[in-house]
């Protein structure tokens, strides 16, 4: 099983920032927070990572498990397995702006 998931880029050439809405994935993201990713960076098992599925769904939360066929996240206070095949990319969250204007570094 691959331990990270990689693009064929170099890792920090851009930035994109995503803000959240809603409270799916509380407590470890709340709605208004700011995510700052690295779309290009590899992302490993631990990670906090915003996954965008091929329908047009974003989902957040920490990578658990890189498997052949799903990856898993802790997703708000459960496990979500997605299937790669539904996957369109995974990005790193590098770092997070709360509401309050606390701005940290992903663990």
């Amino acid at each position: 099983m691959p331990d990270s998931v990689r693009t064929d880029q170099p890792e920090e050439e851009y930035r994109v920032t995503l803000s959240v809405q809603g409270d799916d994935a509380a407590p470890r993201f709340l709605n208004g927070d700011r995510l700052v990713c690295a779309p290009k960076a590899a992302a490993k098992v631990g990670d906090d990572i915003v996954v965008i599925i091929r329908d047009g769904n974003i989902r957040v939360g920490r990578l658990s498990s890189l498997e052949t066929e799903r990856v898993i996240i802790e997703h708000g206070p459960v496990d979500l397995p997605i299937l790669r095949t539904e996957i369109g990319a995974i990005w790193p969250i590098r770092q997070l702006a709360r509401n309050d204007g606390r701005l940290t570094a992903a663990d």
